[in-house]
């Protein structure tokens, strides 16, 4: 069994799942503040509130990742359906809990036999990005195809332990 760094309950209105979480991450490579963020929820009680598409979700706001297991025999069954179902319609559950005396936004992604949660950055501590607003059209075409060939060149799947290894 994963070390559990979190024990409570994902409800889903009349359905409550007791679950557990662990670390995603290694714990070396974690602030203190990512070790002890689920000891500081007053509640221990996780509210599914609403399930959107995976693809809504900007990549931003998605902060630490910790892999949720059901906690005991008796929570395998809805832990299992609850997965299953997000799994099949391609569905993402947000959840809100109460971090820091702060309310906080939560995601749990179906992911094989079990979910991933990530807790999710509040809009208010976003910033906005201060790009160059030139357009496409002030670039040469013929600085566009020379890179389109570099791109198509090291074009390849994710493998983060073979891109550190060796570079690709």
């Amino acid at each position: 069994m994963p070390q559990p760094c979190w024990n409570g309950v994902l409800r889903l209105s009349l359905v409550s799942c007791p679950i557990y979480l662990s670390l995603a991450a290694d714990e070396n490579e974690l602030t203190e503040k990512d070790r002890t963020a689920f000891q500081a929820m007053s509640s221990n009680i996780i509210d599914l509130v609403r399930f959107v598409d995976r693809a809504e979700i900007d990549p931003l706001y998605l902060n630490t990742s910790y892999y949720v297991y059901p906690d005991g025999e008796l929570a395998a069954e809805p832990f299992r359906v609850i997965a299953e179902k997000m799994a099949a319609k391609g569905l993402v559950g947000i959840a809100r809990v109460t971090l820091f005396n702060a309310k906080r936004l939560l995601m749990f992604e179906p992911r094989g036999a079990g979910m991933v949660m990530y807790t999710l950055w509040s809009p208010h501590e976003m910033r906005a990005p201060e790009f160059d607003t030139k357009r496409q059209e002030d670039i040469e075409p013929e600085m566009l195809d020379i890179t389109e060939t570099v791109v198509e060149r090291r074009r390849g799947p994710f493998d983060p332990a073979g891109l550190l290894d060796n570079g690709g």
